[in-house]
């Protein structure tokens, strides 16, 4: 609403539509232009930049050719985003439309996505079929049964909860045929949350058998290698969709960057155009480190598939070791059973074993081969997308040349060289990462295939014992030359022993690989980590700095506004040139501006000269005085200290010189007495730099200073103790441990501060359950040599026996101390064995401590972080509310000049009466806000406080589901998966790099800058600081940042300008890239038209036939397309709320509130029903940036 009306203007902003009801005002040409800068793109708002500060033909150029021209350029970022984001058929379909027409394009976005997406959705939902459990293949065959939203449905949360019923299923199994240890390990598990019971499965269960004395049968470990090949599937499907996503994106990045190098060369000396380009340039270099970064996701999927095949290669081969021993008993019990009947039973049970052995070696077998299959895929997945590595550079050397093409036209900015570099870093990584994990991969293939052979082996081998077993039952106490028989039974036994050593062998090479693999793995996250840190570090850096040109800016535009406004009052100033200098002026305020001036300086923008002149002359200053108003009133209603609510309630009863002297000094005077105590606490419990900083500012004693030190400061000093714990962890933790503390300190201090509060302990975590996974191969391996060992002893002891029979005592000596030598080598491997599996418990018992530790780290930030979101919830709550107020004032001045024009006054005197329309108003308004806060009404107080109660059981909800998912899935856990980490969690980080959630510094990256300089938002930002910077800060600090410009200088001004505690979630909004149908959403061309709300992005389309058409306050004709009843009982009961309100005409009507999204910002639509002389009107109210819904009307 605050939009339509800004954009509408007083009278001069109208013009006739000879189209439409003569009655009926529509938009200027600068007012389209004012809204296309409102919701347009990059390239949109750019160019309506240029247009705004310009002469009326300037605007008519960008309405008739630039606005097109940049429209295009847009859509061709969104679709290369939806190409970046899309599997195969998204990706055909984008490149098809960026080598198409402009219709081509815009068809594209605007549903040409939706097949192709949903065909991408099914193919992997059927990759889920082939590899997933039971439940998880029933759902999604149930799914693919089912419409698109069915699937995607599955795919985002369905596959996740079907995997956690498929493990509860699997526990629930070992808790029935368990020992003692097993039953109560996996009862534990079943009592805690889905990790708790994926962590049973990786590790838990392993402990729990040797806690049992229990071994892993044939069986089990047939089982389990199965269960390693359907994983190493999963994962060569991972590393290929990761290799063919970087190949093609960087293709497409490369081919974007050489055009936009072009267009620079093509623009000349045009800065506009060259600038526009050359971002163009540098946007495609970023693509295509992007797609850099996605080669080494390619590697780390072919690392995992690698480590999974040797784990399948380690189980298969302990497998052979089972079937050999299973082997030399039946080969024993058919010897015995040659010359004496009574054996038989127990050599037809001695078969059925051997049997039963082969099977499972054969199903052990085929599993290792499949295992080694998929790591091979992986590999060649991984080198391939080595192309893109060609690809980046290609790219950035086309930045570089445009940036020095833009250079040479007169634009400043080095981004195009930054992002050149920025590829080219990405680049070398990627093609490092690739040849390393090309090359394990082989190798684990390699030894997938070893192991396949001599589970093959050992199966022969068992399937014939168990023949010749059976035959020796069937014909038991027949032979007549038993000792011959028993010699060659003896020497079956010894070829059986043999190849389940020679498998041994195979499973200690494994075991040594695949810690080489997870070694190269964490080298290479380790390193893509850094790499991306450093560049959140140097954006970050540039930011802080920037702040220094920012409130040097500010200054110059303050000052330039005050000597317009001088100039402005002198007689014969020329309207013409104060107009245009006037404009640049408001622009300015329009995007830094508090709610009030920015409805101010919009209404200018979009009116004429004089519209522009008058806010030059008061409206720039009224709005000012009004937005510091709106500011003191906030602190009066929720300061934490009640002497400085009730200085600013004083304040507030005065004129504007003495809220502006509360704004400034009068809050921290009031404060200082609450200020010291808090700072005095936190001298006692901060280090050693915060001591400092806190003693530091009591000893000045100023309230400006302890003030300042509570609201920056100790923030700052925070910093360089985090960095000094950081660097000790560095030195001294495990490997995991090292690789996040070389992560954080390579990135920004909020990023260090994650570290040090759960970060560590989840990579403490890691190494412990690596270390504890390690052990488990170990014993794994261990009592597959003892396995073998004692096939080796029982071998040689039947052929001790045959000896004897034969007369032969020198052979059958030599026979007895090779059955002792393999005795002893048992006994030397139970023991190893015994060590092993009590190693794994103590690394598991730890890492559990760990786990606990980092939920309850976890624990407090998430409510921290629920505290931050609720405090950014009011500001934006009280900053919407301040918009309807200043829109609402708006209205009057309008209203005011309508009715002066019409009684025959002249321009003059029409636009006095707006201006004591618009002051009247917004006293009103204000008063009206303050009253409302102050009222002692106990049904307010209660529904107040019913509303709270029904917040905080939210916030509560939210916080526990945070906490289930935090201990994996958090910015460090997603940078550092190890080989224990659960398939769900894994999964769930894969699929959030897949769909652009994926910060720098994981999920959703902790506090860092790119792009705007705020967490509040583009409009919002240089308000807070200039608020920040007028009520908190000396004037040295200030000064000094404006002088440097440098992260050093302006660290203190940073803090305050990045809220400390407000990062954590505030920081999800700034970093949440978009989904596919999000960015489909918000394109260009789905919000083609300004002033007609047909074309905002709305829940369901609908018709309705309106009579009569009244007009909506400003003049704003009605939205009749987007709504009708039948939305209320459909959509809104599972999307938004319907308040039933009565306006001050009596009238009853239903307001209609729905989430959405407009150019990436989320807010609410607002819908009013209400009904006119029997028909049933709907009036689209517009768009609230940041609303939620809550059931405010708006003003109707």
């Amino acid at each position: 609403m605050a939009l339509a009306a800004g954009m509408l203007g007083t009278t001069p902003a109208f013009a006739a539509d000879s189209d439409a009801d003569p009655d009926m005002p529509v938009l200027t040409d600068r007012g389209r232009v004012v809204g296309l800068w409102t919701i347009g793109g990059p390239g949109v708002k750019a160019a309506a930049e240029a247009a705004l500060t310009g002469s009326d033909e300037d605007v008519k150029r960008f309405l008739e050719v630039e606005k097109g021209d940049a429209e295009y350029h847009d859509d061709r970022v969104s679709a290369f985003q939806m190409f970046s984001l899309g599997g195969p058929g998204v990706r055909e379909a984008a490149t098809k439309a960026l080598k198409g027409s402009t219709d081509d394009l815009r068809a594209f976005l605007r549903d040409g996505w939706r097949t192709p997406l949903e065909q991408d959705r099914r193919v992997e939902a059927f990759q889920l079929v082939a590899t997933g459990g039971v439940s998880v293949r029933e759902q999604a065959t149930a799914a693919l049964k089912g419409t698109p939203e069915d699937v995607k449905k599955f795919l985002e949360q369905g596959q996740y909860d079907a995997l956690e019923v498929d493990n509860r299923a699997r526990t629930m199994q070992l808790l029935g045929s368990g020992g003692p240890a097993m039953k109560e390990a996996a009862k534990v598990a079943l009592r805690g949350t889905p990790s708790d019971i994926a962590e049973f499965l990786n590790i838990g269960q392993f402990v729990a058998r040797a806690r049992d004395q229990e071994r892993a049968t044939i069986s089990q470990l047939a089982d389990q290698a199965e269960q390693a090949g359907a994983q190493a599937q999963a994962a060569k499907d991972a590393a290929k969709a990761a290799s063919a996503r970087a190949v093609d994106a960087s293709q497409q990045a490369k081919e974007s960057a050489e055009t936009a190098a072009k267009e620079t060369e093509a623009a000349g000396q045009d800065l506009t155009r060259a600038t526009e380009a050359a971002t163009r340039a540098a946007d495609a270099a970023q693509g295509a480190a992007t797609a850099a970064q996605q080669a080494v996701a390619a590697a780390g999927a072919a690392n995992q598939a690698s480590r999974i095949a040797s784990s399948a290669a380690a189980q298969a081969a302990s497998a052979a070791s089972g079937a050999a021993l299973a082997a030399g008993n039946a080969r024993k019990a058919a010897a015995a059973a040659s010359s004496d009947a009574g054996k038989a039973a127990e050599a037809r049970q001695r078969a059925e074993e051997a049997r039963n052995a082969a099977n499972d070696a054969q199903r052990a077998a085929d599993a290792a081969n499949n295992a080694g299959t998929a790591s091979q895929a992986a590999g060649e997945a991984s080198a391939a997308a080595k192309s893109a590595s060609g690809n980046a550079n290609a790219a950035a050397g086309s930045a570089e040349k445009a940036g020095r093409l833009a250079s040479a036209a007169g634009a400043g900015s080095n981004r195009a060289q930054a992002a050149a570099e920025q590829a080219r870093r990405q680049a070398n990584e990627a093609n490092r990462a690739a040849d390393a994990s090309a090359a394990l991969a082989g190798q684990s293939a390699q030894a997938a295939f070893q192991a396949r052979d001599a589970a093959h082996t050992a199966a022969t081998h068992a399937q014939n014992a168990a023949t010749a077993a059976d035959q020796a039952a069937e014909h038991a106490g027949q032979s007549a030359v038993s000792a011959a028989e028993s010699a060659r039974q003896a020497g079956e036994a010894r070829t059986a022993a043999a190849a389940a050593s020679e498998a041994v062998k195979t499973a200690s090479g494994v075991y040594e690989l695949a810690r080489k693999t997870e070694a190269e793995d964490l080298t290479a996250r380790t390193a893509a980590a850094v790499e991306t840190a450093r560049d959140t570090k140097k954006a970050d850096d540039e930011a802080i700095g920037g702040i220094g040109t920012l409130l040097a800016n500010w200054r110059a535009q303050d000052q330039e506004a005050a000597a317009l406004a001088a100039e402005a009052a002198r007689p014969g100033a020329d309207p013409k040139a104060l107009a245009a200098r006037g404009r640049k002026a408001a622009l300015q305020a329009m995007k830094t501006g508090g709610p009030w001036s920015q409805e101010a300086a919009t209404v200018a923008l979009a009116g004429t000269d004089d519209a522009v002149l008058n806010w030059v002359r008061t409206g720039r200053h009224k709005a000012e005085l009004d937005d510091m108003r709106q500011n003191v009133q906030e602190i009066a209603q929720d300061s934490p200290d009640e002497a400085v609510r009730t200085a600013a309630t004083a304040a507030l009863k005065g004129d504007a010189q003495q809220i502006e002297a509360f704004y400034t000094t009068g809050q921290h005077e009031a404060a200082v007495t609450d200020n010291r105590v808090r700072a005095y606490q936190l001298i006692a419990t901060g280090g050693t730099s915060v001591k400092e900083a806190g003693e530091k500012a009591l000893r000045d004693g100023s309230p400006k200073a302890v003030a300042a030190f509570l609201m920056t400061g100790q923030y700052t000093a925070r910093q360089i103790d985090e960095r000094v714990q950081a660097t000790q962890l560095l030195a001294s933790g495990g490997p995991e441990v090292q690789a996040a503390a070389k992560f954080a300190l390579a990135g920004t201090p909020d990023l260090v501060s994650s570290f040090l509060k759960t970060g560590q302990y989840m990579a403490d975590r890691k190494d412990q359950l690596a270390t504890a996974h390690a052990a488990q191969m170990r014993r794994l391996i261990a009592e597959a040599s003892q396995t073998a060992a004692k096939a080796q002893q029982d071998a040689w002891e039947a052929t001790e026996a045959a000896a004897v029979a034969a007369g032969a005592s020198g052979d059958a000596d030599n026979a007895r101390n090779q059955a002792r030598a393999s005795a002893d080598q048992a006994a030397g491997f139970a023991a190893d064995a015994g060590k092993s599996a009590q190693d794994a418990e103590a690394s598991a018992t730890r890492a559990a401590q760990s786990a606990t530790t980092a939920r309850t780290a976890s624990q407090a930030a998430a409510h921290d972080a629920g505290k931050a979101t609720a405090s950014a919830n009011r500001a934006q709550a009280s900053a919407a509310q301040a918009r309807r107020s200043a829109n609402t004032a708006r209205d009057a001045a309008n209203q005011a000049y309508t009715s002066a024009v019409a009684a025959g006054q002249d321009a003059g005197a029409a636009q006095q009466a707006a201006d004591e329309a618009w002051s009247i108003t917004a006293e009103k308004q204000i008063q009206e806000r303050q009253a409302e806060l102050n009222a002692e009404d106990p049904g307010i107080q209660a529904d107040a406080k019913k509303l709270e109660e029904e917040f905080t059981k939210e916030l509560e909800a939210q916080i526990r589901a945070e906490i289930q998912k935090e201990i994996y899935f958090s910015q460090f856990n997603c940078f550092f998966i190890t080989p224990d980490t659960p398939r769900e969690f894994i999964a769930r980080c894969n699929m959030a790099k897949v769909n652009g959630t994926y910060g720098p510094g994981g999920v959703f990256a902790p506090g860092t800058i790119i792009g705007t300089l705020s967490y509040w938002g583009s409009l919002d930002e240089v308000q807070l600081l200039k608020n920040v910077t007028k009520s908190i800060l000396g004037v040295d600090s200030a000064e000094e940042c404006i002088k440097q410009k440098n992260v050093g200088a302006c660290a203190e001004l940073a803090v305050t300008f990045f809220p400390a505690g407000k990062a954590a979630k505030l920081a999800e909004i700034a970093y949440k890239a978009k989904t596919i149908e999000e960015i489909a959403r918000v394109t260009s061309s789905a919000i083609k038209c300004v002033g007609k709300i047909d074309c905002l992005p709305t829940p369901k389309e609908a018709q309705l036939a309106i009579e009569n058409l009244p007009r909506w306050s400003s003049g704003a004709k009605r939205d009749v397309r987007h709504l009708a009843p039948n939305l209320v009982t459909e959509d809104i009961s599972a999307k938004g709320k319907v308040f039933t309100i009565t306006g001050g005409d009596g009238k009853h009507r239903v307001l209609v509130q729905m989430p959405g999204e407009v150019n990436g910002k989320a807010g609410r639509f607002e819908w009013l029903i209400e009904d006119q002389d029997g028909t049933q009107v709907v009036s689209h109210q517009g768009f609230i940036d940041g609303g939620t819904i809550n059931g405010i009307p708006n003003k109707p």
